[in-house]
């Protein structure tokens, strides 16, 4: 699997049958249905947890924030796969603390680096300390004080 960037805004993803799936504009709400799509964080490029978020009632989207709820989830293959090619660069951006979201287990939708939510869900789910990691990576990248 390739990783490459055409847009500032994209960040596409492609492997050696020709696929490549995009998160442009364009795509990030294509295929999301009753199913939801998972959230999977990442803490310095590595997998720390992940939730399947469910749209609420009458809703189309599934963010927590608007009324989605959370359930526990395990990563697929594919989705193995997307988090492989995509945190390494993710960490070499300095990137500490990011949710990027699937749909169909299959389809990169979004990358999100501001604000990601979900952390609360994972640790309830699988008693990750997921705001501890994030601090530990912080602090890894903090130089050492000086020795007096």
């Amino acid at each position: 699997m390739a990783v490459s960037r055409g847009r500032r805004s994209d960040f596409c993803l492609g492997d050696n049958t020709g696929r490549a799936h995009s998160t442009g504009a364009g795509s990030q709400r294509r295929g999301r249905d009753a199913k939801g799509d998972k959230r999977i964080v990442l803490v310095d490029g590595e997998v720390v947890g992940a939730i399947n978020r469910l749209p609420g009632e009458g809703e189309i989207r599934s963010n927590l924030a608007v009324g989605g709820s959370a359930e526990k989830t395990e990563l697929t293959e594919r989705e193995r796969e997307i988090c492989a090619a995509m945190g390494p660069e993710l960490k070499r951006r300095g990137l500490i603390f990011v949710g990027i979201d699937v749909i169909g287990g299959e389809w990169l939708t979004e990358i999100n680096v501001t604000s990601p939510t979900g952390i609360v869900a994972i640790e309830r789910f699988d008693g990750t300390d997921v705001a501890g990691l994030i601090w530990d990576a912080i602090e890894r990248k903090l130089p050492l004080p000086a020795q007096v």
